[in-house]
């Protein structure tokens, strides 16, 4: 996908919120991440084997949010993979109302739609402890049907859920084949956080 083009936001219709049962087991030949920042926020996450982990505070800037650290995870080198992850904390430090969480889903897949294939979107869901969520998959309709080009990927997974204790995770799954082995890893980390902020 294309971030960086001017695009008008359309519409974003929903076809259907399909329940995935796949992410909602232990992912094996994994590592436990763990970051504790002093007390202010802590993370678990499930890390592939051989996956590199970085993180940075003050991330992207996301609707209801107040507080985000960014994680992203690397692939080995012979895999065209990529992970970003945005965990945030809302402003009431509470649970997003769902009327919320919906503007905030819109508003980071609405802008993608007008550059992919899909014009409706299917949202699909899977058990999290602690909260709920939902992604969906949109494909890039600049690169159907070309070879593999570097750093640029075919497939996007916009990954959010919505935790009662007032985190906020947001994901962008990249790859070229969602029915790779690595697309299914990243998942199953994104499904494995849990996010805590301090008072």
């Amino acid at each position: 996908m294309s971030y960086k083009k001017q695009i008008k936001i359309i519409s974003l219709i929903v076809i259907a919120i399909i329940p995935y049962a796949l992410t909602a087991q232990t992912m094996m030949n994994s590592n436990t991440f763990e970051l504790d920042q002093e007390g202010q926020f802590s993370i678990k996450i499930d890390v592939p084997t051989s996956w590199r982990v970085f993180t940075r505070e003050g991330g992207i800037e996301l609707l209801f949010l107040d507080q985000t650290y960014d994680i992203r995870m690397l692939p080995p080198s012979n895999v065209k993979a990529l992970l970003t992850i945005t965990v945030g904390r809302t402003t009431t430090n509470g649970q997003l109302p769902n009327d919320q969480f919906q503007r905030l889903i819109s508003s980071r897949v609405l802008p993608l739609l007008p550059n992919a294939v899909e014009d409706r979107v299917a949202l699909y869901q899977f058990d999290i402890n602690g909260g709920y969520n939902t992604y969906c998959i949109l494909t890039d309709a600049t690169l159907v049907n070309k070879p593999p080009i570097p750093n640029e990927y075919k497939y996007v997974g916009l990954y959010f859920a919505n935790y009662e204790n007032g985190c906020i995770v947001y994901g962008t799954l990249l790859t070229d084949d969602i029915e790779d082995e690595h697309f299914n890893l990243m998942l199953r980390s994104v499904s494995s956080i849990l996010p805590l902020f301090g008072n």
